[in-house]
């Protein structure tokens, strides 16, 4: 990874922030359910500036381990939070940015959660590539390019909801590239809204 990381301090449940910037920052994840960058819960992770030239995110699983052929799922970029005052963000932005999830089984390049901003790209970056790539050959495998989606989040077993926003994702770029490859539910872009009542989503 080229660049540093700086730390903003944590200042309650959604103050969590961290930012790299550097003309290439370079991030891979290899594991059996890995995500080359995850923010949960309130938290905050900035990539790079209008000065970046390259953001290169990629996570796949490793085969020296022997997990390429378990079950694994694999994720590029995601953000989710608990509840709406808990709201998780991505922001990534330079001149190249290419995200790449490979897996067997589940294979997402960029998610957005319940209660998540992602927001990749800006006025300089010339290319955004994401690909997701699925190389499991049943039809159970999911690869899916660009993921938005909106869940109910249940507090516990009554039945009792916590409050949440619709998540968003906004790319911006020159040229955007976004691929999904494999032998299931295979999707480009794909957007779901999973409330089952209106009256409980709080307004963006």
């Amino acid at each position: 990874m080229g660049g540093r990381g700086e730390s903003d301090g944590y200042d309650g449940p959604s103050q969590g922030v961290i930012t790299l910037k550097g003309k290439n920052i370079d991030l891979s994840a290899a594991g059996g359910t890995t995500s080359g960058v995850t923010v949960v819960t309130g938290g905050n992770v900035n990539l790079g500036d209008e000065t970046t030239n390259l953001i290169r995110i990629y996570s796949a699983f490793d085969t020296e381990s022997g997990l390429k052929g378990s079950v694994n799922d694999f994720t590029g970029l995601y953000a989710g939070g608990w509840d709406s005052n808990n709201e998780s963000n991505i922001t990534a932005n330079g001149k190249t940015i290419s995200i790449t999830a490979e897996a067997q089984t589940q294979a997402v390049g960029v998610m957005a959660g319940s209660n998540s901003r992602l927001n990749i790209g800006g006025a300089n970056t010339n290319n955004v590539d994401i690909r997701a790539i699925a190389e499991g050959t049943d039809s159970g495998t999911l690869p899916y390019g660009v993921w938005v989606l909106n869940t109910e989040i249940s507090k516990n077993t009554s039945e009792s909801f916590m409050q949440t926003k619709g998540s968003k994702a906004s790319i911006i770029g020159k040229n955007i590239y976004i691929s999904a490859e494999g032998a299931g539910d295979v999707r480009g872009v794909f957007v779901a809204s999973n409330l089952l009542e209106p009256s409980r989503k709080v307004p963006n």
